[in-house]
């Protein structure tokens, strides 16, 4: 998981307005968790990966690589 690909959820997350808050409730963790995984200092589990797959409305391949880019984060690469 390149940390240039961590930065994507943050871009993703901040384009639907979804705060750092909102989000760690959605993947039901710790704030402070979300903070590292965009910071790159923790990796997001698979089954976290699942949860931001559907709240940030974009692809795995969009957060695993890059390579495919969702409707939702298409304009502020």
């Amino acid at each position: 998981f390149p940390s240039h690909d961590r930065r994507r959820i943050k871009k993703a997350r901040v384009k639907l307005n979804i705060s750092q808050i909102q989000l760690s409730e959605a993947l039901g963790i710790n704030q402070s968790n979300i903070s590292r995984i965009e910071q790159g200092t923790q990796e997001p589990s698979i089954s976290q990966l699942r949860v931001l797959k559907l709240v940030l409305k974009v692809d795995y391949e969009y957060l695993i690589d890059g390579k495919t880019v969702s409707k939702n984060v298409s304009k502020i690469e």
